[in-house]
This record gives structure tokens, C-alpha cells and sequence, in this order.
């Protein structure tokens, strides 16, 4: 009889565990079938169809099946729009730009850890992007760059300068923007690495010094590879990022920006914000234009990760 009754009770104990655990996951989960396969699939259903007339009598609308049609208007805007290509290798450049930052942040929060001289004050110039709204960095770094460094050129006698943001040469532009987009993903590198490396263990980092190893060799040999795995998280979602940049366009410019500045990523968002005003028309070729890029980004995404995991090999 007890058997029986402490049977009866795992069994009761196990439907309430159940019954949480269902209800813990159940949002979660409605969520993400919502929210991220519904959306997906129906962009890729979307990107198969076109928007037409479909009772001229009544006015009526709707989505019809249409095959590859989309695609291979996307394949001939990209073959008669000169701009596109040069948005792609803008967001080619602004990629590898953004690997020297990176690159450039791990060196900055290598400073940081050790405490050299500065150390905390590079850290406060390098996390306010992070800390304060980007429109307002926005709104100042453009002033600054528009009025104040030209003003101070013509004050030391340089001569009259144009400001950088909306200057006539498109280089200068785009130079002003990838600095900018440098400086500004600083403070969140640096924020990730500082915490990354301070889960490096004190005792190596003191028998490497008691070893007589230098900072460099220490960097490279000790730092790194204990933060790798973290770095290759990092190097996948920048490569998986690479045509949805904007490059921080429609933040200086809004829908305005020129065309030769475009990125892909930047050209898609000013396309569906068009789209969502205007009407449902464009959002099959958007999204047949969505699946292209995402073509492309798949399997280099997956092979820039089997590279790295490769590299990460020897520091095992």
C-alpha cells in the first residue's frame, strides 16, 4: 500500500515538473515559431510571388505565384545599376575597415588590463559612443566634423575647408563614415574583451612574467588563445553581418544619403521603409533580393568558421 502510494506520488510530482517545464517554454517557443519561422518562411514564399491586380472589376489585389521572376530582376538591376555594385564593395570596405577596429580593439583592451598609463581615460573616450544615445553621437560627431576640425584648419592658416560629411569629394564621405564606424564599434569590443580577458588566469599571466616573457609574446601566445573561442563568436557574426551593414548611412544622411555611398545593407533598409509607405509591391523583390544576399553570406559564413576553428587548432 505505501509502494503504491509513493508511486502515486512520484507520478503526480512528475506531471507537475512536466506541466511547469511546458509552461516555462510554451511563450518561447510561440515566439520563435511566430516571430522568426513565420517570418522567414513566408519571405521566402513572398519572394516567389508578385503583387497584381487580380479583379480589375472590384479593385481587388493580391499576391500571385510567379516562379524566378523576382530573381531575375534582382540579376538585372544588379546588372544595369552600376551603384549596386559599388554598394557591394562598399560593404566589402567597410568589413575589412571594420577588422582593422577590431583587431585594433583587442590591442586597446590588452592596454587596458594591464594598467598603463592612460589606461582608464582611453577606456572612458572609447565607451561613450556605447554609453550615450547614437543620435546624439551622431548629431555631434557630424557638427564637429562639419564645422569645428574646418574652422580649426582655417584657423592655423590652412585655408578654407569644406566640411567632411557633405563634402564634394565622395572619398573623403566615405572615409568620414568608416572612421566613424571604427570609433563607434570601439567601445562595444572593448567592453566584450575587458571582461573576456579578465577571466585570464592571474597565475599563468605571473608565471609568464616570472618566465621573462614580454607583453607582445604574452599577448599573442597566452591572451589570445585563451579568449579565442570568443573571437571566433565575434569574426562569424561580422562575416554573417556583412551585406545587413548600413554603415551608419541612414544616420547621418536618412533617405538621403548619395548613391555611390550605399551599402546592401543600407540599400534594403531604405528599400523596405519605401516599401512599407508606398504599398506591398516591393516586398517580393525585396525579399527574393534578401534570399540572394543570403546566398552568398551562408556559405562564407560557414567557411570563415571552418577556418578559424582550423587556426583555433594549433593553440590547442
Amino acid at each position: 500500500m505505501v509502494a503504491v502510494k509513493k508511486k502515486k506520488t512520484l507520478a503526480t510530482f512528475n506531471r507537475k515538473r512536466k506541466i511547469f517545464y511546458i509552461s516555462l517554454i510554451a511563450l518561447p517557443v510561440l515566439q520563435f515559431c511566430v516571430f522568426y519561422l513565420g517570418v522567414h518562411i513566408n519571405s521566402i514564399l513572398l519572394a516567389f510571388k508578385s503583387y497584381t491586380l487580380a479583379d480589375e472589376a472590384n479593385g481587388v489585389y493580391s499576391y500571385i505565384f510567379t516562379g524566378f521572376e523576382n530573381f531575375g530582376e534582382v540579376f538585372q538591376n544588379f546588372a544595369k545599376e552600376s551603384y549596386l555594385v559599388n554598394a557591394i564593395w562598399n560593404s566589402v570596405l567597410s568589413f575589412l575597415i571594420g577588422w582593422i577596429g577590431f583587431f585594433g580593439s583587442l590591442l586597446f583592451s590588452y592596454y587596458i588590463m594591464k594598467g598603463w598609463r592612460l589606461g582608464k581615460l582611453f577606456q572612458l573616450f572609447l565607451f561613450l559612443p556605447s554609453i550615450v544615445s547614437e543620435i546624439v553621437v551622431v548629431t555631434l560627431f557630424k557638427y564637429f566634423m562639419e564645422n569645428n576640425i574646418p574652422a580649426f584648419i582655417e584657423m592655423v592658416g590652412g585655408g578654407v575647408v569644406e566640411g567632411f560629411m557633405f563634402s564634394s569629394d565622395l572619398g573623403v564621405r566615405l572615409g568620414t563614415i568608416l572612421g566613424y564606424s571604427v570609433w563607434v564599434g570601439f567601445g562595444t569590443n572593448i567592453l566584450i574583451f575587458n571582461g573576456t580577458m579578465a577571466g585570464v588566469s592571474d597565475s599563468v599571466l605571473e608565471a609568464a612574467k616570472l618566465d621573462g616573457v614580454r607583453p607582445l609574446r604574452e599577448f599573442f601566445s597566452i591572451v589570445l588563445p585563451m579568449m579565442y573561442p570568443m573571437i571566433v563568436t565575434m569574426a562569424v557574426v561580422s562575416v554573417a553581418n556583412l551585406f545587413t551593414n548600413q554603415m551608419y548611412l541612414y544616420s547621418f544622411y536618412g533617405a538621403s544619403a548619395e548613391r555611390q555611398l550605399y551599402t546592401i545593407g543600407y540599400y534594403l533598409f531604405l528599400n523596405t521603409q519605401q516599401a512599407g509607405n508606398s504599398g506591398l509591391g516591393e516586398y517580393p523583390y525585396l525579399a527574393a533580393f534578401g534570399i540572394v544576399v543570403s546566398a552568398v553570406t551562408i556559405p562564407l559564413t560557414v567557411a570563415f568558421r571552418k577556418m578559424l576553428n582550423k587556426i583555433g587548432k594549433r593553440f590547442e
